[in-house]
């Protein structure tokens, strides 16, 4: 028996103190002789992933540890999401094992789904992810819609935009909607709390 990567349930077995994903935007700016500031992308926008676990029994806080080690440092990655948001915000516990992509807009810009309950609500700034060639690409709603008794939403509005390795049929994931991360540099940390320990990680979503 082996270990395999991309590890996954790392953060969902964790009790967490706090964790939160950012937007890493890829940007470079100038500003014109008139005064314009000019902004150009240099790259599609990352998700920055931070997580610290509540107190935890020394022994499960190696246990942690050891599961970060075996990553190698950034050699291989682990799934992780924002555990703000583990589900849609209004979650009626349904199954959701058959949503995938309906539609892209041309834009690139916003997304239709199907394969939701009738009535089922996505709301703003709950994540979906969706598994494309091996990557996953984590979407965030900016604005939200209601599927239609067919099961299928309107246009959801998400950043950042939709890839063009997205195309309709793939696989959309709700619940614990995964990015793929790549653990940044000398970013574990142990915290001592008396007899217990808390464990801190930064990673970087990585997209091949």
């Amino acid at each position: 028996m082996s270990i395999s990567y991309p590890l996954t349930g790392l953060i969902e077995g964790l009790s967490l103190r706090d964790g939160y994903l950012k937007a890493v935007w890829r940007q470079e700016g100038s500003v014109t002789g008139n005064g314009v500031s000019v902004i150009k992308d240099m790259g599609p926008m990352l998700w920055r992933g931070t997580w610290q676990t509540a107190v935890m029994l020394r022994d499960d806080a190696m246990d942690l540890e050891t599961d970060l080690l075996s990553l190698q440092g950034g050699v291989h990655l682990f799934e992780g999401y924002d555990p703000r948001r583990p589900v849609p915000r209004v979650d009626t516990g349904e199954d959701l094992s058959a949503v995938t992509v309906a539609e892209v807009r041309a834009d690139r810009l916003a997304l239709r789904l199907a394969g939701l309950p009738a009535g089922f609500i996505l709301s703003k700034s709950d994540y979906v992810s969706i598994d494309a060639a091996g990557n996953l690409h984590l979407l965030k709603c900016a604005l939200g819609s209601v599927a239609d008794g067919a099961g299928q939403t309107g246009w959801l509005e998400v950043r950042p935009f939709v890839r063009s390795a997205i195309v309709p049929g793939m696989t959309a994931m709700l619940r614990q909607p995964c990015a793929r991360f790549q653990l940044e540099k000398d970013s574990v940390e142990r915290q001592p709390d008396g007899n217990l320990d808390r464990i801190s990680f930064s990673a970087l979503q990585v997209i091949t």
